[in-house]
């Protein structure tokens, strides 16, 4: 069953003279992770910006859940009621993080309680212990944000995605800030934790075999719109990956998925 479904969708930044995603369709099902790539400016920030309501839509539609997000955000108390049901079933883990400063690890996790409780009470207490532990953060937990290195701080971020025990997590580019044992591990606590939680994730990512390694399906974009969708052994071939990002590659597949090799010109 899909948890996302989207028709023909265009979504233009405020006062941009042309749109950063066109004319594009897809769906996600329930469970699925699904990795959207494509070069630096394609629309895949954008896109996942839009499913996260941090964007409107242009023109299109787009199904999150059970219902319609409308193309214009509304107003109102009823508005309010709609994003507070929404910021529940839909959590975005931004590549760069606002970090208050002041604030703890715990704390910090604590603030993605909100759609659930203006007062956190214990239970919420226990589901930010929770998150911190399923990312191997615990020993994190009092220390300032100010003291955490960027790729902690992007751990930490999505452990306050996580805390809002969401349906769907979006991810932009998760391991940006990572170096490779850190990024391996944490798409596989990620996976780990889809998995037993049932989570839809929708990432953005820059790594083509990381993308290939993790994930069920891959959509990728050029110039805003949709290209190529599949599996990755689809949709990562040597040919396409040279159209897209002018670039020069040799894939090998092994066991049974993508390894994406640069090749130098001499």
């Amino acid at each position: 069953m899909a948890i996302i479904e989207c028709e023909d969708i265009t979504v233009r930044h405020p006062h941009a003279p042309t749109p950063a995603v066109s004319g594009l369709s897809t769906f996600v099902e329930q469970g699925e992770w699904l990795n959207i790539v494509g070069p630096n400016g394609c629309g895949k920030s954008t896109l996942l910006h839009a499913f996260a309501q941090v964007l409107s839509l242009e023109s299109g539609r787009l199904k999150m859940g059970e219902g319609d997000v409308e193309k214009h955000f509304a107003f109102g108390l009823k508005a309010a009621k709609q994003r507070r049901f929404f910021a529940r079933t839909v959590a975005l883990m931004p590549q760069n993080p606002t970090i208050p400063a002041g604030l703890s690890v715990f704390d910090y996790v604590l603030l993605g309680r909100h759609p659930h409780s203006y007062a956190p009470g214990r239970a919420d207490d226990e589901i930010v212990k929770r998150c911190l532990a399923d990312l191997k953060l615990e020993h994190f937990s009092d220390r300032g944000l100010d003291e955490l290195s960027g790729g902690e701080r992007q751990r930490v971020s999505l452990a306050r995605a996580l805390a809002q025990e969401p349906r769907i997590v979006l991810l932009d580019e998760p391991t940006s800030a990572l170096d490779i044992g850190h990024a391996q591990e944490t798409l596989e606590l990620i996976d780990a934790i889809r998995h037993r939680l049932g989570l839809t994730v929708i990432a953005a990512m820059h790594d083509l075999t990381l993308t290939a390694q993790y994930g069920d399906r891959v959509l990728m974009m050029n110039g805003g719109r949709k290209v190529f969708e599949g599996t990755a052994a689809e949709v990562l071939t040597a040919q396409r990956i040279s159209e897209i990002y002018d670039a020069r590659v040799i894939v090998e597949v092994i066991d049974g998925r993508p390894v994406v090799i640069p090749q130098r010109s001499h």
